[in-house]
């Protein structure tokens, strides 16, 4: 009698077992959470588009690309004569009454590193267009660019800016920020007169920085060493310390609105002066590579031995060169009481010709006045050297509310998504929040700095946005 009541004991117990097993494994499975879906497609879209960057060589290779992913995903996507693609996705019955919200990306493929400084930007943009349903009306606008002139923001059609859109701006950047504001800018040419002779020396040496990432100008620019200074700098300490050289080219960057990417010079020097030129090359790289490699692993100084050139530049027309490449001012201009950046100026390229020299530069300005006096900086130095000036371009500045609801609401969304309280900062660079602001003044309009380290708390803060919008709540 035991033994048969053991044994029915232990067939319960196995049955029991059973069944809990049976009803565990029949358990939905937890449910992704909005940081871990982010985490996964938005990071597959931005290794796509890594992948991807050895067919994505220009503009209308980007745009074909975003066009066919779109086709692909079903998203609704158009397209117009300026290069801009318009992806978007209606509002879900219960958002109907929700305020539209836009989102602008740029992309550029014409610098050294091609659209690299943008992928995380239009990482979150497709990651917005695909997954951002079942809320309110989007629409992700991509926007073509070349070296940051905004082209195709400038041209697409205001009627995708309605009144009540709120609208996020989406801007290359590695200082990572939310702003109600952004720069204003100018650009300049210089133009000196560029004599040559025959060199006296009979070594020539080249001697190049490059591998540097280049970037927009922004609050790092003190940080980085622009390659068009570095040998500029290099020139007038060999010409102090009595290092008798010529200088047959010299030339570096690639847009007056961006970080230059490398630089080179071609010098000539006597024969008896290489030991002392190859000594002093030697000691600028040391204390270069000290202060900058650490931050820029990629980047190289380097110098050798090459064919002497047929010219030089005269002794008159070097000396005059030096002294102006020295004295162009480039890195933080101005800073308030606070010290808060109120304005920067970057030296963007340099190129040799025939008769001429030329550089070129920008200006970022959160007051009219600085960059007013950054203008007035500019022509002072041209006018005593007597090099032509020349301002070629000027970008308006916008500033939005920090304090309005719709800053508000952001700030909420930005703790909800990520625990973290939101500080809006100033942001000196150019960016497309004018554009958006001059085609809509009545738009609510925010500006982000977007790089790699930010894609999933800034585009899940934007979900996170979407979602709050006026809705009608689900029957249960």
């Amino acid at each position: 009698m035991k033994r048969l009541t053991s044994l029915l004991m232990i067939t319960v117990m196995i049955l029991s077992a059973a069944l809990l097993s049976s009803c565990a494994s029949e358990e939905p499975e937890a449910e992704e959470t909005l940081a871990s879906k982010i985490e996964d497609k938005a990071m597959a879209y931005k290794t796509d588009l890594e992948d991807s960057m050895s067919t994505l060589t220009d503009n209308s290779r980007v745009q074909k690309y975003l066009v066919n992913w779109a086709e692909s995903k079903s998203v609704q996507v158009e397209q117009d004569a300026y290069g801009n693609v318009i992806m978007s996705t209606e509002a879900s019955p219960s958002y109907e009454e929700a305020p539209p919200t836009v989102v602008v990306c740029q992309y550029d493929a014409s610098g050294t590193y091609g659209i690299t400084d943008y992928i995380p930007a239009m990482a979150s943009g497709l990651y917005l267009a695909k997954n951002a349903v079942d809320l309110g009306e989007l629409t992700v606008i991509f926007a073509p660019e070349t070296q940051r002139d905004f082209s195709g923001i400038s041209k697409v059609n205001s009627k995708y800016f309605p009144d009540d859109a709120n609208v996020f701006c989406l801007n290359p950047g590695d200082s990572q920020m939310w702003s109600f504001n952004s720069g204003s800018r100018s650009s300049y040419r210089f133009t000196g007169n560029a004599a040559y002779t025959k060199p006296s020396g009979s070594i020539a040496y080249t001697v190049t920085i490059q591998g540097l990432p280049g970037g927009i100008p922004d609050t790092r620019i003190s940080g980085y060493p622009n390659p068009i200074k570095e040998l500029g700098n290099l020139l007038a300490t060999l010409k102090t310390n009595a290092v008798i050289f010529e200088l047959a080219d010299i030339n570096g960057g690639s847009s007056a609105s961006l970080y230059p990417e490398n630089a080179s010079a071609t010098l000539v020097i006597d024969s008896n002066y290489v030991e002392k030129f190859e000594s002093s090359l030697n000691s600028a790289i040391e204390k270069f590579n000290k202060k900058y490699a650490e931050d820029f692993p990629l980047m190289t100084y380097t110098f050798e031995q090459t064919e002497l050139p047929s010219r030089v530049f005269t002794k008159d027309a070097l000396n005059d060169f030096i002294s102006t490449l020295y004295t162009i001012v480039d890195g933080v201009y101005l800073r308030d009481s606070n010290d808060d950046l109120i304005s920067i100026t970057n030296l963007g390229v340099l190129r040799c010709a025939d008769t001429t020299w030329s550089a070129s530069a920008a200006a970022n300005s959160l007051t009219d006045e600085s960059l007013a006096d950054i203008d007035q900086t500019y022509e002072t130095i041209c006018s005593l050297a007597d090099i032509t000036y020349k301002k070629t371009g000027e970008h308006a500045g916008w500033t939005g509310d920090s304090e309005s609801d719709f800053a508000k609401s952001v700030a909420e969304a930005f703790n909800e998504y990520s625990g973290a309280d939101m500080t809006y900062r100033n942001c000196v660079a150019a960016t497309s929040a004018s554009y958006v602001y001059e085609k809509n003044p009545s738009c609510s309009i925010v500006n982000v700095m977007m790089g790699e380290g930010k894609i999933e708390r800034y585009t899940g803060t934007i979900v996170t946005f979407m979602t709050n919008l006026p809705h009608a709540e689900a029957a249960e």
